[in-house]
């Protein structure tokens, strides 16, 4: 079967997360990282793509879909018995300013795919700490 992975890396500021949390849309640079699977095969070394996203938290479950410049994802309702976006709330709010999940998708065109998206979204700050030396 073929198969497409998308690695998402979305860094978010502390304004970012609480805004997500309480159910503002934002736009924020990501990177996006996409692999072809094949019969054993893929298409790596797979390449870094920046790109923008739209992260939404309207309550409900939709899936991720692509845009003419990079992805729109609304936060899963729960994740280990946990509503998701709490999970970006700061430590001491009761969270863990960071969210990972998976979501997996079926594309039917004249070419059937399955689609598994893993997303990553992270304190801002985890990035800068990678660009200084």
């Amino acid at each position: 079967m073929l198969t497409l992975t998308i690695s998402h890396n979305i860094f978010l500021t502390r304004e970012e997360r609480y805004k997500v949390t309480n159910g503002e849309p934002i736009e924020i640079l990501g990177i996006s990282v996409p692999v072809w699977f094949f019969k054993g095969n893929t298409s790596e070394p797979a390449k870094e793509i920046f790109c923008k996203y739209v992260v939404t938290n309207d309550g409900k479950n939709a899936p991720i879909f692509s845009t003419n410049i990079g992805f729109q994802l609304n936060l899963p309702r729960i994740i280990d018995d946990q509503n998701s976006e709490k999970k970006l709330l700061d430590i001491a709010d009761g969270g863990e300013e960071c969210l990972f999940y998976r979501e997996f998708n079926k594309v039917n065109t004249p070419i059937n795919y399955d689609v598994i998206h893993y997303i990553q979204i992270m304190p801002h700050e985890i990035m800068l700490k990678t660009l200084t030396i």
